[in-house]
């Protein structure tokens, strides 16, 4: 009976000690809830918030300003000092907490931007007006610097879910023809903050990430990317819908939405080293100074943009523009060594009374005959790919391979004997 009495009074003892923590833990959890609705009211009294889902951080200014910046570690250490001098009872990381929850709401600088152009369009063409400030002698200019326009909205609004915006403008004249001037005013001042022209190709984590981000990558002096970076990084970035990359600071790789679109400047005509890659480009030739100073309103040149495309607009090249690409191009391609040396051994044969078919590595061991060290071994692997693309030359398939109609045009060398065997 004594035990019972005594395990009774320690239960009763136990179950008040219960409730004592209890209360102390509810009273210490209102005191918390007391404490963070007094640093919202605080933030939001004196600063505004938010988050910015292209960059992909927090943005603030003081209340009654208008320049938004975004929020660093030194800018929440300061907010977190200064509420606690206002006499707020926080932890430096309330702060954080606050600034990377739902109460500070999303903000898409580019929707904003267009929200705020569209209908607004006055009913002139400002697109062509703006394709008149370039002096070109190319006829399907303005037509084509519509579509590719349309196509950088297009990879804004996200409309494209398979494909990037792939074509670039090329532009090509000598210094001082205000190129890089004309591609920055591309965008109005309100998105200036999306245009670069310092990216490094061989930074590929850096260019997938800056093309969730940026909105006019413009590939200055293009005529330094290597013909290795051409034919494979370059090619396959431009048509990316979506990249794989990582925010600074973040924990793991995201599927971001790519934002960006390119636009090139060389001061080089034969610039084009991937001839397979060249319906990627919109190769123009300045014929003089841009008139940067006559260039169109932005907000009104995107309104009609906008318009075009809500009016159902094609806003890719189709089929018949990417061969009218191509042809126009030709005249950008850089010649390999072995390609210049061919046309200076080899023309292509109408019939085979007038030449002979050869295989690609028959006619690439008689080039490196005449041209020795000039032509590298390596260059065979890609070989047949520039036969493929010279103009006229016949060819067929066989049991030793793809073979090219040709005839010989240098003076010292008799017709070239073929192999039994082949």
């Amino acid at each position: 009976m004594k035990k019972t009495q005594q395990s009774l009074r320690q239960w009763r003892k136990e179950k008040s000690m219960v409730a004592l923590l209890a209360e102390q833990f509810e009273q210490k959890e209102h005191q918390v809830g007391r404490e963070t609705k007094q640093l919202m009211n605080y933030l939001e009294e004196h600063y505004r918030f938010r988050y910015n889902t292209i960059m992909g951080y927090c943005e603030y200014h003081l209340a009654g300003e208008t320049v938004w910046r975004p929020v660093d570690e030194r800018v929440e250490n300061t907010l977190a000092m200064e509420a606690r001098m206002a006499g707020v009872n926080i932890w430096g990381t309330d702060v954080k907490r606050y600034l990377g929850s739902l109460r500070v709401k999303d903000y898409h600088p580019v929707r904003a931007f267009l929200d705020s152009v569209r209908g607004t369009w006055d009913g002139r063409d400002h697109i062509g007006r703006l394709a008149a400030t370039v002096d070109c002698r190319c006829q399907q200019w303005p037509r084509w610097l519509r579509t590719w326009l349309l196509g950088v909205v297009a990879q804004w609004m996200g409309l494209n879910r398979q494909y990037g915006n792939s074509v670039v403008p090329l532009l090509i004249s000598g210094q001082g023809f205000g190129k890089s001037t004309f591609c920055r005013q591309l965008l109005p001042a309100e998105l200036r903050w999306g245009y670069t022209d310092s990216l490094l190709l061989g930074e590929k984590k850096q260019v997938l990430l800056a093309m969730s981000q940026m909105l006019l990558i413009n590939l200055d002096e293009f005529n330094q990317i290597s013909r290795k970076v051409q034919e494979g990084f370059l090619k396959n970035m431009l048509q990316l819908p979506v990249v794989m990359a990582r925010r600074p600071y973040g924990k793991h790789v995201e599927e971001l939405p790519r934002m960006a679109s390119f636009i090139a400047t060389t001061n080089m005509r034969d610039v084009l080293a991937d001839i397979s890659g060249n319906r990627r480009f919109m190769a123009i030739e300045l014929m003089g100074p841009i008139d940067t100073q006559a260039m169109p309103d932005p907000r009104q040149l995107y309104a009609q943009v906008l318009d075009a495309l809500e009016r159902g607009e094609r806003y890719w090249f189709d089929d018949q523009d990417t061969q009218a690409l191509m042809e126009h191009n030709e005249q950008y391609e850089q010649q390999s060594p072995a390609e210049q040396i061919f046309h200076e051994c080899f023309a292509p044969a109408a019939t085979e009374a007038d030449g002979q078919w050869m295989t690609a590595a028959t006619i690439f061991s008689e080039l490196r005959k005449q041209a020795g060290a000039a032509i590298p071994t390596t260059a065979l692997a890609t070989f047949g790919r520039v036969l493929a693309h010279v103009d006229g030359l016949q060819h067929r398939r066989s049991c030793h391979g793809s073979e090219y109609l040709v005839t010989a045009v240098y003076a010292k060398t008799p017709k070239i004997k073929m192999a039994e065997n082949e």
